[in-house]
């Protein structure tokens, strides 16, 4: 009687295990999907901060160059407009400066641009644009997070 008792046992709790792996596996599952967006998520706010950081140093970078010839800068050669290219054509150290600028801010910022403005008391203000996909709010509170949403910038003003 015991024989047939512990069979009948048997049969009762076969497949369970199979419930319990199955069960095992929704929950990994799950958390690898997770893990996976988490790192998806780091990723895209890396390159955000990659661009920020490159933004900035660029920002200085041609406050450096207006600090060194700051005599061109008072006198109006490094002013530039946000989506001109029309500065001169010369070669004086203002137009390489401003060239080497823009060949920077087009190849290491997606749609990267920026601006220029130095007035005679020798205060200059330079804004550095770009286009950043990583960002997912809704920065100008209209409502919708849009293309404009993704415009960053920074300004940077010194007194030379």
């Amino acid at each position: 009687m015991k024989r047939s008792v512990a069979l009948g046992q048997n049969r009762l709790q076969r497949g369970f295990s199979m419930v319990e792996v199955m069960v095992s596996v929704v929950v990994l599952s799950v958390g690898l999907l997770g893990m996976a967006a988490l790192q998806a998520r780091s990723l895209q706010e890396n390159r955000g901060a990659y661009l920020r950081s490159q933004g900035s140093i660029l920002a200085y970078d041609i406050l450096e160059r207006i600090r060194a010839n700051s005599d061109a800068a008072i006198a109006g050669k490094y002013d530039m407009s946000m989506g001109t290219r029309k500065f001169s054509t010369g070669n004086s150290m203002a137009d390489t400066d401003l060239k080497d600028w823009v060949a920077n801010l087009t190849s290491l910022l997606p749609s990267g641009d920026g601006s220029v403005d130095c007035d005679s008391n020798g205060n200059c203000t330079v804004i550095v644009q770009w286009f950043d996909n990583s960002v997912t709010e809704d920065v100008n509170e209209d409502g919708v997070v849009d293309d404009k949403d993704k415009v960053t910038s920074i300004t940077l003003a010194s007194t030379l």
